[in-house]
């Protein structure tokens, strides 16, 4: 059962070279002085709607239960798009309806949804481009200090609610074939291979990983590779990433989302096998 914890966290495409962050703070600190606010990350690419989605996907169990996580992508803002209130178990989600929360609704994590449409929870004076500050900040204000959910406008069914077109690995011709999906600060690759896909797949130890004509052997940390070298490794949310140890494997391989990854045994696992 959801707790409001009083916190609230922050992923936007908003940077901070402008003030957008901060007048969505100060709008929720004027509603709720008391509460905490996380800056996720405000350096999503603009408009990118996957890849805010697949970052709060990736983040929101870090926080403390009873978390208000408000996600503001929202390249159709203004328009007639609609706005969401999530609850999972224990955590509490607002967004725009266009596939942020797709993801959560996938995997199962969110079970309540509805329609944030009560005007006691906006701002007096609402500006048709920033919805972010004016609308779904105060009720992020409000649900984290404890505003029923029930209250925030009418329940709806998931299958209603703006899908997102996220590229699955595939099993083809012997060969675990996926794609890049991100990259981060650091350079580094995530694919859309998770290591659950892997070890379905094959022992760990028997893959090899193909990307841009290389060849590279799963690795266990950054180390294991000489400083400058590329290689692969399961990343700190379980999925499969291409990196370069102290370098970048984005400038290395001069590739970005959607380059192809195919994950093959390696021959001496096939030999094995004959024995």
């Amino acid at each position: 059962m959801f707790q409001p914890a009083n916190c609230i966290s922050l992923l936007t495409d908003f940077g901070l070279e402008d003030v957008y962050v901060g007048q969505m703070k100060g709008t929720i600190l004027s509603r709720n002085p008391t509460a905490r606010i996380v800056d996720l990350c405000h350096a999503i690419p603009c408009q990118d709607v996957q890849a805010a989605a697949l970052m709060l996907q990736a983040s929101w169990q870090f926080f403390p239960a009873g978390t208000v996580h408000l996600t503001v992508v929202d390249p159709g803002v203004g328009s007639d798009r609609r706005i969401l209130a999530a609850l999972s178990a224990e955590h509490l989600f607002i967004a725009p309806d266009n596939g942020l929360l797709y993801p959560l609704l996938e995997d199962g994590t969110i079970r309540q949804v509805r329609f944030l449409d009560n005007p006691a929870l906006a701002a007096a004076t609402i500006s048709p481009t920033f919805h972010g500050r004016d609308i779904m900040a105060p009720a992020a204000a409000r649900l984290a200090g404890g505003f029923p959910f029930a209250k925030v406008g009418p329940a709806i069914k998931h299958a209603v609610c703006v899908h997102l077109h996220l590229p699955k690995p595939v099993l083809k011709e012997g060969c675990l074939q996926g794609q890049i999906l991100a990259r981060d600060h650091f350079g580094n690759l995530r694919s859309n291979i998770s290591k659950a896909d892997l070890h379905t797949f094959a022992p760990l130890a028997e893959l090899l990983v193909h990307i841009c004509g290389q060849q590279l052997p799963l690795s266990r940390a950054y180390t294991n590779a000489p400083p400058g070298t590329l290689l692969a490794l399961i990343d700190s949310v379980g999925c499969l990433e291409i990196a370069v140890n102290q370098g970048s494997a984005a400038e290395v391989l001069a590739c970005a989302a959607g380059e192809p990854v195919t994950v093959r045994r390696t021959a001496s696992a096939f030999s094995l096998e004959r024995l």
